[in-house]
């Protein structure tokens, strides 16, 4: 449901704007096109063309009141006659486009009628780890089986269980789909796979979940949701736009996994492995700058008001939580969770590496390294140190401060350590770059995806 109309309600309003010659375009403004809109708001449109004038405006409005079962009350305006300035910068600056003449024309199919739909299967037992194939449950891909269902870029969508429900995912590999994901296979003249995943990762069908005790959805009901097409090659269009990006965005991860990998390995040969039994124990508090008393807790309410202009990462214990138009901290900083995800499944602590312009709030500590040392040696250190000693609190883990510095460090020694920063200096300079455009990469996609996905940018084809 988009602007609090059904996917049949908007068709139908669209298809009678269209049937207006002297309408060459149409705009949702007011609360529903800003989504402040109650279940009972009117349905704002301005018409625009050289002949969309007042009169018309009231001809369309009682067209779609009176000759209609459309549920609503709609307030038609002539953007050419409209007088507020204020009313025609709200239209331009946040209305949505109904509809426009000469444009490719987007449609409304049933995805029953598009596409054939199957479950997946459950894997017996006595076969599990015997076969080259990963199973797959829309959640994870876990054991081996001899034989696949499910081929690589097929599109699923999970049907079963908690925090998953309505998911739409492509396949990784070759694999065994299990019972908890239906396999979608599309007509390929009428939508791209890739299209219709990347509509559903911002229109989720999680809206299809049965209210039943355990989440689920069928085939029934996934046959009789909608989803708007533009034609295909627009489809392929955009598609290709944000597929470049996503894969920039992996090509720059995978980059930063192998400069990752090389570091952490010379450090485990170097401070691990040849650890000298003469260097001492420290502890972490002595190797580094403690900045809590500067973090600032901000609620979604307020977080919510700071949402104009540039936006900032908002960090909280385990990741970006949100982005806001403000900052506390400039630089690069190690990030360490500090109640809540505190612990890694291998008793490893939950850490980021921030940099540049962003906020942090309580719930994750925030050190720099103190010299000799720098951040990517602490990163180093503290990614594969046992934590358990230092975590209190049975029901919610907590990491306090006091702890966290009583952490046992070595006396590493000054000239090894300083080789092994020369070493690894530029690695992290190109992991820090890498992570930067990683961050505009993701912004341009998210800022990109909403909007190609309901027609407001279109595609030169």
């Amino acid at each position: 449901m988009k602007y609090g109309l059904s996917d049949k309600q908007l068709q139908e309003i669209k298809e009678i704007l269209a049937s207006y010659e002297s309408v060459d375009k149409a705009v949702l403004f007011g609360s529903r096109a800003i989504d402040t809109y109650k279940e009972a708001s009117d349905v704002d449109i301005a018409i625009k063309g050289e002949q969309a004038d007042w009169s018309l405006a009231i001809t369309i409005k009682e067209h779609l009141e009176e000759e209609t079962y459309l549920p609503f009350f709609f307030d038609v305006v002539a953007y050419g006659s409209v007088e507020s300035e204020e009313l025609k910068q709200h239209i331009d600056g946040k209305g949505k486009v109904l509809f426009e003449r000469g444009v490719s024309e987007w449609r409304e199919y049933k995805l029953g009628d598009i596409g054939t739909f199957s479950y997946g299967k459950m894997p017996k037992k006595d076969l599990l780890n015997t076969g080259d194939f990963p199973t797959f449950s829309g959640y994870k891909y876990q054991y081996t089986y001899p034989e696949s269902n499910c081929n690589k870029n097929d599109l699923i969508v999970v049907a079963r269980g908690v925090g998953g429900t309505g998911d739409v995912k492509i396949v990784r590999e070759d694999c065994y789909l299990t019972n908890l994901s239906l396999k979608m296979d599309f007509d390929s003249e009428i939508a791209v796979d890739k299209f219709v995943y990347y509509f559903y990762s911002i229109e989720t069908l999680r809206y299809l979940d049965s209210d039943s005790a355990q989440s689920q959805i069928t085939i029934t009901d996934l046959s009789n949701a909608y989803i708007p097409l533009p034609p295909l090659p627009e489809q392929k269009a955009i598609a290709e736009v944000l597929s470049s990006l996503d894969d920039k965005i992996d090509l720059l991860h995978r980059q930063n996994k192998t400069l990752e990998q090389m570091a952490e390995t010379l450090f485990r040969q170097w401070f691990v492995e040849e650890a000298g039994e003469d260097w001492g124990e420290g502890v972490l508090g002595d190797v580094i700058e403690i900045y809590d008393s500067k973090r600032v807790p901000l609620s979604k309410m307020q977080r919510n008001k700071m949402k104009e202009d540039i936006l900032y990462p908002y960090y909280g214990a385990a990741t970006i939580m949100d982005y806001v138009n403000d900052y506390i901290f400039d630089g690069d900083y190690i990030l360490l969770g500090e109640d809540g995800t505190v612990r890694t499944n291998e008793g490893y602590p939950v850490l980021q590496y921030a940099t540049g312009k962003f906020w942090v709030n309580n719930h994750t500590h925030i050190f720099k390294a103190k010299t000799p040392y720098n951040n990517f040696f602490i990163w180093n250190f503290l990614s594969k140190k046992n934590i358990d000693r230092i975590i209190t609190g049975a029901v919610q883990p907590k990491i306090n401060q006091t702890n966290l510095k009583s952490l046992e460090f070595p006396n590493f020694p000054e000239d090894l350590v300083n080789e092994y920063i020369k070493i690894t200096d530029s690695q992290f300079i190109k992991i820090n770059k890498n992570k930067k455009q990683i961050r505009t990469l993701q912004s341009l996609r998210d800022t990109l995806l909403p909007k190609l996905m309901s027609g407001e940018i279109r595609v030169v084809i």
